[in-house]
């Protein structure tokens, strides 16, 4: 049967690094059921394991450790095994059977402003209220504690996770960084789409971070 949708997802977290073979286990159950969109989301607060042509820092000090990554050959593995052509080994090279074809899209994520704590180990300048404590204060949503925000209004849903620590997307060298990192990444997937994320962005993190005030001088969160 066709699958009535012109888009159907599956996402998933891999920053703890799973092996590039359960990817590709997930990537062959998504075929069967006719799911064409993996949403892979590589990198999360506790762990940066994308390894990015010209940003290798950010994996070397923020993943788990050296061989929970994902490199660039494995990107281009995972990719090609997605959208490829299934063959069977077993017959003669002119009898090959085409057994399916998977056809699945995948769209990376990089999450920003929030979910980003593990860019701190290697750049801090970039990360607002780093692995800041208590982490319920400070990481995921919206926490509303500071008389300066009493007037405002905001609400998100509770999905809040440690370490604290997002961009400090009121800087532009931090603008600037985030830009050309996504640039790169980019550069690694052909898909059209492209996740940042965006959200659980907590505002009581920017609201207590003496950098990110400076920069927005008179703002309303002043």
């Amino acid at each position: 049967m066709a699958n009535p949708f012109r888009h159907s997802n599956l996402c998933s977290s891999n920053a703890p690094s799973f092996p590039v073979s359960n990817i590709k286990r997930t990537l062959d159950a998504m075929s069967w059921v006719k799911i064409n969109h993996f949403h892979w989301h590589v990198v999360d607060s506790q762990s940066f394991a994308l390894v990015i042509p010209g940003f290798e820092e950010l994996a070397q000090e923020g993943a788990y450790s050296a061989e929970q990554v994902y490199t660039p050959m494995d990107v281009e593995d995972i990719v090609s095994y997605a959208a490829s052509v299934c063959l069977s080994s077993t017959f003669p090279s002119n009898l090959l059977l085409i057994l399916s074809q998977r056809g699945i899209d995948v769209m990376v994520e990089i999450d920003t402003p929030g979910h980003s704590s593990a860019i701190f180990r290697s750049h801090p300048e970039h990360i607002a209220c780093p692995e800041a404590t208590p982490w319920a204060q400070f990481a995921g949503g919206t926490f509303q504690s500071s008389k300066r925000m009493s007037s405002i209004l905001l609400h998100t849903p509770p999905n809040k996770e440690p370490p604290a620590g997002q961009l400090r997307l009121a800087s532009s060298s931090t603008t600037n960084f985030t830009a050309n990192m996504i640039k790169a990444v980019s550069s690694m997937f052909p898909s059209k789409l492209f996740n940042t994320g965006g959200d659980e962005i907590n505002i009581n993190c920017y609201v207590e971070d003496k950098s990110t005030q400076e920069d927005l001088g008179e703002s309303y969160l002043v």
